[in-house]
């Protein structure tokens, strides 16, 4: 019988399959699992399996994380569920750590991030990290998260529609629940930022947009506005850097996906009628 199944969901940032994969591969438990590679995207197919515990599910149709993680889970057989990313490079305890969360008696967990081993910017220059901001109760990265087969079940999957910020949806509706929420210390994943400014701008602004709609979903359960010194916090900091961009990629790249969120939430305010700066 499988304990754990591994979805992990396959979109445009799928050059570094290979090295999840092999990651995966090797992994340091005595657990047994499954791995479940969800493509939405054709070059998947380049990439060898390492064994008979990986299989790929072929989803062009519909695009998003959120679709393509619930793919996985519903076809899964484990009675544990992890999520990791395509990009990113998981630990050798990676399972093992998860595991453990799951047997302390936790229903969705999360583990840290480690956002530095896989940077391609190291150069010098300030860091312009982004706003955690929504703070009605915590939440796990999606690149790092995981959950009993009958919490998935209870939460219905992911919310397909969320295209960024599914994951902070899905912690705080297993919350709401009654669902208990917990950390999993050690089981490490290593993040991969993106690699310049322009693919960083477009991915601050997808979170950006999801922000406001996660204000009108949660503003009854107590979810507030945060602060408008907040936002002007950030371009504060934003001038303040504009001379290390001259000569610095990493603070282009953090800039821009600064720039991107704080834009995204103007855009979001619009969309969603709900004023988020």
């Amino acid at each position: 019988m499988t304990e754990i199944s591994v979805v992990v969901p396959v979109g445009s940032q799928c050059a570094y399959l290979g090295e999840q994969l092999y990651a995966l591969a090797t992994q340091k438990t005595a657990a047994s699992y499954e791995v479940l590679v969800v493509d939405n995207h054709p070059r998947v197919r380049q990439f060898d399996l390492p064994d008979g515990r990986f299989r790929v599910m072929h989803e062009p149709v519909v695009a998003g994380a959120a679709h393509a993680r619930n793919v996985g889970a519903f076809r899964s057989g484990g009675d544990v569920i992890l999520f990791c990313d395509a990009d990113d490079v998981v630990a050798p305890g990676w399972i093992g750590g998860m595991s453990r969360a799951a047997a302390r008696g936790l229903d969705v967990f999360g583990g840290p991030i480690d956002d530095v081993a896989l940077d391609p910017l190291k150069q010098r220059g300030p860091t312009l990290p982004l706003p955690r901001d929504l703070d009605l109760m915590p939440w796990a990265i999606g690149a790092n998260i995981g959950m009993r087969s009958s919490a998935f079940a209870r939460l219905g999957g992911w919310n397909e529609a969320f295209r960024a910020g599914e994951e902070i949806d899905l912690c705080w509706r297993a919350q709401l629940l009654g669902l208990e929420f917990g950390e999993a210390p050690d089981a490490l994943v290593h993040y991969r930022p993106r690699a310049s400014a322009r693919p960083a701008l477009f991915q601050g602004l997808s979170w950006g947009v999801a922000a406001p709609r996660l204000l009108v979903e949660y503003g009854e359960h107590g979810l507030r506005r945060p602060s408008l010194p907040n936002a002007t916090r950030d371009w504060g900091r934003l001038l303040l850097a504009f001379p290390w961009l001259l000569v610095s990629p990493r603070a282009r790249r953090d800039a821009a996906r600064l720039v991107g969120l704080r834009v995204g939430r103007m855009l979001g305010s619009l969309r969603w009628r709900r004023l988020l700066l």
